[in-house]
């Protein structure tokens, strides 16, 4: 019966030499790619899996079996998808070889990557090819080659590093000339065309803004102030930026305002002028994604852009709040009653508002019905 050529087997022959039998491995490729930062021509993910495929023709040792990816990942640390996959490939013995263009394609963590090419890796008997730095660890003569690995880890490692020191001082450059801002960002009353340095009021919902300041030195708490705007159909501000509509009509129905959004409203200093930056950090190569920082730390920028409310008001405004403020409902709750609240929170929508339903400890009678309803 005849074999299957080179399934498991290479049998290289010599005259003078006896038959030699050299093991098939069963590889995986490795191939990522990171931020947009590292979003280049040659590290793009097709041409990491053309080298890998090309190194593994030229090897008669090695058999392609699989290919792992995570395109958009860092390499600061091994956090990945596809990663992680491969790892459980390697642990259930579907593959005993791993192939990458490069070591930076692998991890930019010294020490890690260090710890899984020297410990983890032989111990596992899974052999590690690092195509470019011309790296193999089952060859006896790469001990040179590993020494320069080493140092390629400790480059690559400081590499991120660098530059999320270089961008975080571009952006801290812009947000001292008050330059850094996110569309997506601009509080409820102001819009920026595109191009624009600061706010400017916008006149089609400022007012709402004075309705819901006038409400609360009324006396109105929250909730009551939710209910207000609900029944008189505004929308939310998510709504409006959406839609441009500050009222419902037939096409659009209002959704329940969070109370959380209002307090925010009634305590930013930008509805007197006052921008704030800088108030949380990303260090990426600590893997931190994102920080709040001290007050003592924001940028604060006075007059930065026309206001809402006078300084004056404003103050006055935020005295009332203080005299207000009391302890949170939940505190003075007992603590299964706390923890009832939330196990449901995010999950309970009241079907006609679509708002988040909460909890009170009597129901309201609403036209001969029970509500719960945050609008009611």
């Amino acid at each position: 019966m005849a074999r299957t050529k080179d399934r498991y087997l290479k049998v290289l022959r010599h005259p003078y030499e006896p038959v030699v039998l050299l093991r098939k491995y069963r590889a995986a490729g490795y191939l990522r790619l990171s931020e947009d930062s590292e979003r280049k021509q040659s590290d793009s993910i097709e041409n990491q899996r053309y080298m890998i495929n090309q190194y593994a023709k030229e090897h008669e040792d090695i058999e392609i079996v699989m290919f792992f990816e995570d395109d958009g990942f860092t390499g600061t640390n091994f956090h990945r998808s596809g990663f992680e996959q491969m790892m459980d490939a390697v642990r259930n013995g579907e593959i005993d070889c791993i192939i990458v263009k490069d070591v930076s394609r692998f991890g930019r963590e010294h020490i890690q990557v260090g710890d899984y090419i020297d410990k983890v890796f032989p111990f596992l008997g899974v052999r590690f090819i690092s195509i470019m730095d011309y790296y193999d660890s089952i060859n006896p003569d790469c001990d040179r080659e590993r020494m320069i690995l080493s140092i390629k880890s400790l480059v690559h490692e400081m590499y991120p590093r660098d530059i999320s020191r270089k961008v975080h001082s571009t952006f801290r450059a812009k947000r001292e000339r008050g330059e850094v801002r996110r569309s997506n960002g601009i509080p409820y009353g102001f819009y920026m065309e595109a191009g624009d340095t600061s706010y400017r009021i916008d006149y089609k919902t400022y007012r709402i803004y004075k309705k819901i300041v006038g409400w609360y030195v009324a006396g109105c708490a929250l909730k009551d102030i939710v209910r207000l705007l609900f029944k008189r159909g505004i929308l939310t501000p998510s709504q409006y930026r959406k839609t441009g509509l500050v009222y419902q009509n037939d096409t659009v129905k209002a959704n329940i305002w969070v109370e959380s959004a209002i307090w925010w409203m009634l305590r930013n200093p930008v509805y007197e002028g006052t921008l704030e930056l800088h108030k949380t950090e990303q260090i990426l190569y600590e893997n931190i994604a994102q920080r709040s920082l001290p007050r003592e730390e924001y940028l604060v920028f006075e007059n930065a852009h026309p206001k809402i409310l006078s300084h004056e008001r404003f103050v006055w405004l935020q005295e009332i709040i203080a005299q207000r403020e009391t302890k949170s409902e939940k505190e003075d709750l007992p603590l299964w009653q706390s923890m009832e609240e939330k196990v449901f929170s995010g999950i309970l929508f009241c079907g006609d508002c679509m708002g988040r339903m909460k909890r009170r400890s009597q129901r309201k009678m609403v036209d001969g019905k029970r509500y719960c309803c945050p609008a009611n």
